[in-house]
């Protein structure tokens, strides 16, 4: 597929997707009225009624695990006779290394193609004084 007929696709797929938003034109007014100046001001000095409170959004879900850094303490299993219990994100650590391989690999790609551009403007070069 073109990089013509993926940008129209995706406008297709963005305008029924998201949907067409009416849009009005303003009418000319020669002056505000003050009704409608003070209303804006009001508006703009009114305080906001809800506030988002994000330490309940990122709050832990069991307040007995104690996070430090990318470590989980988790409370032991006494009774399987363990002192310390630690979660350790395995699938984080994994995602990681293979997106720093595939970015050393792009980084040697770049290099291996800037080496040949230099090479074949080197040989033309050349060439030319000949």
């Amino acid at each position: 597929m073109t990089l013509a007929a993926s940008r129209k696709l995706l406008a297709a797929v963005a305008i029924l997707l998201g949907g067409v938003v009416p849009v009005r034109a303003q009418q000319p007014d020669a002056s505000p009225s003050t009704s409608s100046l003070e209303r804006i001001r009001t508006a703009l000095q009114a305080q906001p009624t809800t506030a988002l409170d994000l330490t309940k959004l990122f709050a832990t879900t069991k307040p007995d695990e104690v996070r430090v850094g990318i470590l989980t303490f988790v409370p032991p299993d006494a009774a399987t006779g363990q002192f310390v219990s630690v979660r350790v994100p395995l699938g984080t650590f994994a995602n990681k290394i293979g997106r720093a391989f595939a970015v050393a690999q792009h980084h040697r790609a770049e290099k291996a193609a800037h080496d040949e551009v230099a090479r074949v403007v080197a040989e033309l070069q050349k060439a030319q004084t000949k």
